[in-house]
């Protein structure tokens, strides 16, 4: 059982691996590398020995830091390239802080494609209003993204989904550091969330500059694995290798063509994460379904862990639903090897009742 740490429990590793996590997770999307040791140092003061998984973006996109957006179908979104930032100015103060409030609603074109388009843009407030020839009023929104690979592969008429598909765009027209959309549906703009186009994956031919940056701050911390975000044949495990020799490296399948790519992927990577998030947007709800359904974990000689909304419910309640309970019954029967906590024990109210809910039930079924 693997928690993930966050604004909820950066101070609660020894609690967590008391509870029952028999691993830690930091997400590098939520923060710079600079806050990399001070974050892994802390963890290690209350465990010295616990493995820790440094989970790296890979063809991961996420918005930059923003304001909360609420936008309506129909409303014209600028996305625009922007530095990186590291949301933790003071890495240094990792305290607990309050959990945000949980919202119930991360290659070029190929031949053929649309030609890309130049686009009108200036940059401005995060929110412009106008008015249409009718008298409706229009709004405008900029948001950051620190990517350039988005605007690179980004076309015409693609859809762009933000948020594990809370938000939906369709892409008018791209420039070389912006790109103009539609709002196909009312959504909530938070900032850091993750971003995908939907008709094409970007396909990376080597570790950007921000998972090297990780790796290296990384390279004389004991007990540090990683996770590749969107891994998508499984060479990124060799990347990641090269620049740290030995290294464990859990492949996260999250793109469809990860899909047809998973024994190669099996046979390079040390565990496999099937993360539902975002491998639920490029497949559909209906096809994701059938997906996991028909996985049979037993068949593979590489552990498969489950990971995303596994015990979701534990982010703001006390206990599980009996759905969730099922189905974490469900794959310890066919083989799963383990689940990867996310919310539930980075921003949920109780991280340490998560971990420990899950350990008894788990307990409860192998008995």
């Amino acid at each position: 059982m693997i928690a993930t740490l966050g604004p909820s429990s950066w101070s609660l590793a020894r609690d967590l691996v008391v509870a029952g996590a028999t691993a830690l997770r930091v997400n590098s999307s939520h923060i710079g590398p600079d806050a990399l040791l001070p974050i892994l140092g802390q963890a290690r003061k209350q465990d010295a020995t616990i493995p820790i998984v440094v989970d790296l973006q890979g063809a991961k996109m996420r918005l930059g830091d923003l304001p909360e957006h609420r936008v309506r179908g129909g409303d014209t979104v600028v996305l625009y390239l922007a530095s990186k930032s590291d949301p933790l100015e003071d890495s240094s103060r990792l305290d607990p802080v309050e959990p945000p409030p949980r919202i119930d609603a991360e290659a070029p074109a190929a031949k053929g494609r649309p030609t890309r388009q130049e686009a009108p843009w200036v940059a401005g407030d995060d929110r412009t209003v106008s008015m249409d020839p009718s008298g409706k009023a229009k709004s405008r929104i900029n948001l950051p993204v620190p990517h350039p690979e988005l605007f690179l592969a980004a076309s015409k008429c693609d859809t762009i989904t933000i948020g594990d598909g809370r938000s939906r765009l369709k892409v008018a027209s791209v420039g070389r550091d912006h790109l103009e959309a539609h709002a196909l549906c009312d959504g909530l703009l938070l900032p850091r969330k993750g971003i995908n186009i939907v008709e094409h994956p970007i396909v990376l031919g080597e570790l950007t500059e921000s998972d090297a940056a990780f790796i290296e701050e990384a390279r004389e911390f004991p007990g540090v694995f990683w996770a590749y975000s969107f891994m998508h044949d499984g060479r990124e495990a060799n990347w990641i290798r090269e620049s740290m020799p030995g290294s464990l490296v859990a492949g996260k399948i999250e793109r469809a063509e990860s899909i047809d790519s998973l024994d190669s992927i099996s046979s390079t990577v040390d565990s496999i994460w099937i993360c539902r998030g975002d491998l639920g947007e490029q497949l559909g709800p209906s096809a994701l379904a059938r997906f996991v359904g028909a996985l049979e974990p037993k068949k593979f000689e590489t552990p498969i862990l489950m990971a995303g909304q596994v015990l979701e419910h534990l982010t703001r309640h006390e206990t599980p639903t009996r759905s969730e309970i099922c189905h974490l019954h469900d794959l310890i029967e066919r083989g799963y090897a383990g689940i990867v906590l996310s919310d539930e024990t980075a921003i949920g109210v109780d991280p340490t009742n998560a971990v420990r809910s899950a350990r008894d039930l788990i307990g409860a079924f192998l008995a």
